[in-house]
């Protein structure tokens, strides 16, 4: 399992794809990965499906990094494909929904800000959430 290390006064993951992942219960698994005092990050793999928008209060970056994904808005008229290399800036509070053709999951990172808990709640948040 990769482990966060300290690098001065940075952290740094080896490999995201060897962090513990946990069940979201709603779009596929979710690995906690860095939290500063402003931005916390995690990685998602994301099952083939349609997963309906949603929104956070909280600004979102998202980076997709294998497969691929429509990324949609409200009723799904506004929809755009993200592909291995594509970025998107969500803006808090706006509804955003996903939907993966199969057959692949298509796996993103995603940077929150400002970021709402520590790692180490996030974690226990999640065991909690899995037993």
């Amino acid at each position: 399992m990769s482990e966060i290390k300290s690098v001065g006064t940075m952290q740094l993951i080896d490999n995201y794809d060897a962090l513990k992942y946990y069940p979201t219960g709603v779009e596929g698994d979710l690995a906690p990965m860095l939290h500063g005092e402003h931005l916390s990050s995690h990685a998602m793999i994301i099952p083939p499906g349609f997963y309906p928008p949603h929104s956070h209060p909280m600004e979102l970056l998202i980076i997709c990094v294998k497969g691929s994904c429509d990324i949609f808005q409200g009723d799904g008229s506004v929809r755009g494909v993200m592909n291995p290399g594509s970025v998107a800036l969500v803006p808090p509070n706006a509804e955003i929904g996903q939907e993966i053709h199969g057959p692949e999951p298509c796996q993103i990172l995603v940077m929150v800000a400002p970021t709402v808990r520590t790692r180490e709640e996030f974690v226990a948040m999640l065991d909690k959430a899995s037993v």
